[in-house]
């Protein structure tokens, strides 16, 4: 069975998956996250910092070896939103090149939306449409699609950590906060769902919420799979999480302490895209862009 290595560097996270492809099927063989926040003050400065760099390369050259050891075929390294959004991002890949020899592949937009819905529907058949929300550190993709096609798909600029560095998260700006991200994603979000359509939600925010909502001590990829989210639960979480403090946040089982600060961004955008949208409920997947990538490696899309 080949074996791929994927490393998905985001704004927020670098999450590594090994995986091998059997009987029309991805087999996840091992799976870790390391949160090195290399998005943080993108907003306000629009370059990557220096510290989180160091903390890349620490990670990747963690993720070489433990490819290595579990005798990968191939290890790819792909980045998103942080590095089409840094104007240092060029400077940036040549250091981690220098430091780890890794080359980083930088997705398009267009890219990163194919490839995440493509890994997130991968686990399951739909007779319908499917539309694939992915919220991520700096930007929320949301992809429309039916089977292997895409229809339609849009980036919106705002994602866990760029919405939770733009405010503060405290009760006092929520409502400023519900606003803005209301009204950005009305303005960017320009195609109706149909009325046969599941919605599925990939990422740190969905899959967060759904360990927390199963009160997850150890998070698991394969009850994540089996999660539904409802309009009415997020909404309830939306507003436990703005009424609690961060230490009472880093009480709730199944919310990791790197995503205490930004969970409720990322829940208000999630509450914002089912109101929008009229879906009463939203599937998890820990599927994603990873899964993708594996798909295309394997040669199975082009």
């Amino acid at each position: 069975m080949k074996r791929i290595a994927v490393v998905d560097i985001g704004t927020q996270s670098m999450n590594f998956l090994l995986a091998g492809f059997e009987e029309g099927r991805i087999i996840p063989l091992d799976y870790t996250v390391a949160s090195i926040r290399l998005g943080e003050k993108l907003v306000a400065q629009s370059i990557i910092q220096s510290a989180a760099v160091e903390k890349a390369v620490e990670s990747l050259n963690q993720f070489q070896t433990r490819a290595t050891e579990q005798n990968a075929d191939a290890l790819i390294c792909i980045g998103t939103h942080v590095f089409r959004a840094a104007i240092n991002s060029a400077e940036v890949l040549r250091a981690i090149k220098q430091s780890t020899g890794i080359d980083i592949e930088v997705l398009s937009q267009q890219e990163e939306a194919r490839w995440s819905y493509l890994g997130a529907t991968s686990g399951f058949e739909s007779n319908g449409s499917v539309c694939v929300i992915d919220i991520g550190g700096g930007s929320t993709e949301i992809t429309l699609g039916e089977r292997s096609t895409i229809l339609h798909s849009v980036s919106i600029p705002i994602g866990a950590v760029s919405i939770t560095e733009r405010f503060c998260s405290s009760r006092a700006e929520i409502e400023t906060l519900l606003a803005f991200i209301e009204s950005t994603i009305r303005s960017a979000w320009t195609f109706a769902l149909p009325d046969r359509c599941d919605l599925t939600g990939v990422a740190g925010t969905v899959t967060t919420l759904a360990a927390m909502s199963r009160k997850m001590t150890q998070y698991d990829p394969l009850l994540i799979e089996d999660s539904v989210l409802t309009r009415a639960g997020v909404s309830k979480w939306l507003h436990r999480l703005i009424h609690n403090s961060p230490d009472q946040r880093k009480t709730i089982p199944g919310l990791p302490q790197h995503r205490v600060d930004i969970i409720i961004g990322g829940t208000a955008i999630l509450l914002t895209i089912l109101e929008i949208s009229g879906k009463s409920s939203i599937r998890a997947s820990d599927r994603g862009l990873r899964f993708g990538i594996v798909l295309r490696e394997m040669h199975l899309f082009s």
